[in-house]
């Protein structure tokens, strides 16, 4: 590799991100051939290390899972399962961007039922159809969700389409499936919700953020967006495959954790 090609990676690798959906942040998810050991003990290594402000974001978690659970309880809402795990993965260090992320999935969790709905009528009792739209959506989410300004917006859509899906499998025989998904996309929005507050309630000390840069977000090239979304759809539908084939629904949970920890944590 030449001394430009050399300089222009260390200069990559200090470039701070800019929003909660960065490029270079996806470039950096595709592992180097021939070192995948070596890659995966230093995400352990930095992920594991202290920072300040661990505590107080260990704090808002909680605050949010708990008082999404209390408020699903307090209405007797079904969903708590899926609907738990918006405060648990959406959470960010930067309380902006926690806020941000909480108010997208508040607001955009009816419009996902609006989403799931016709997919639903078209894949009931489908199980390669289910696959095949839930693979789609998948992919089409992990694609897209790097598009300045938009892709916070396909992110959540495209996961709570995913989850709400997998959630018409829970609908009580003979009731309506139209009514459980309001009532869970009610818990979804509670949840988001639930977030954004405990986010936007200042207490302990603020974790520092990198500065945002100047430059213009830019999409990273699509052969490495392709493989990225061709890795986590996998990922994701080997879930699928998992508790259908198993007839075991209680880990249908599979499905969306992958998706939620395929999203970029900007710091």
């Amino acid at each position: 590799m030449t001394a430009t090609g050399n300089a222009h990676d260390s200069a990559s690798a200090t470039e701070a991100p800019n929003s909660t959906f960065s490029s270079q942040w996806l470039v950096q998810q595709v592992p180097t051939a021939g070192a995948p050991l070596a890659s995966a003990w230093r995400f352990l290594r930095e992920e594991l290390a202290p920072f300040p402000g661990r505590a107080v974001g260990m704090v808002r978690i909680v605050l949010g899972v708990c008082l999404t659970c209390f408020l699903i309880l307090l209405f007797d809402l079904p969903g708590m399962d899926i609907a738990a795990y918006v405060p648990l993965f959406a959470y960010r260090r930067d309380r902006a961007e926690s806020i941000k992320l909480g108010l997208v999935f508040g607001v955009l969790a009816f419009a996902s039922v609006g989403t799931t709905l016709p997919l639903w009528e078209l894949t009931d009792g489908r199980w390669a159809l289910r696959f095949m739209v839930l693979a789609a959506v998948t992919f089409v989410t992990l694609d897209a969700m790097l598009i300045p300004k938009v892709g916070t917006g396909i992110y959540a859509i495209g996961t709570l389409t995913v989850m709400f899906l997998t959630f018409t499998d829970l609908a009580p025989h003979g009731g309506i499936v139209t009514t459980e998904l309001l009532k869970a996309g009610t818990s979804v929005a509670i949840a988001g919700l639930s977030l954004a507050l405990v986010s936007a309630v200042p207490f302990g000390p603020t974790p520092a953020v990198g500065p945002e840069s100047e430059e213009p977000e830019t999409l990273p090239p699509q052969d490495v967006r392709a493989r990225f979304a061709a890795r986590g759809t996998i990922a994701v539908m080997l879930g699928f495959v998992l508790y259908t084939s198993t007839d075991w629904f209680g880990i249908h949970t599979c499905m969306f954790t992958t998706l939620f920890i395929a999203s970029p944590e900007r710091e």
